[in-house]
């Protein structure tokens, strides 16, 4: 678990996320609106590509991933 909630009414490329508050996403900067593009280097077009992605993980704690994010126009 990386600590967001899917927006399931986006319809653009890559899976806008609000965070949950205490969780990993926010500790690590994720801020609500942004849009995850990527996971390690592979892109994610939408909601089930990016939970797809993370379920590839063990998923304990203190677990890493790098993560892609669009912000406004920014990408980082």
């Amino acid at each position: 678990m990386i600590g967001v909630t899917l927006d399931t009414d986006f319809t653009g490329d890559g899976a806008r996320v609000e965070t949950v508050p205490g969780g990993p996403a926010r500790d690590a900067g994720v801020q609500p609106g942004d849009v995850i593009v990527a996971v390690d280097g592979t892109a994610v077009a939408n909601n089930a590509q990016l939970v797809v992605a993370i379920r590839k993980y063990p998923n304990q704690p203190g677990d890493q991933v790098t993560l892609t994010i669009r912000r406004g126009s920014d990408t980082s």
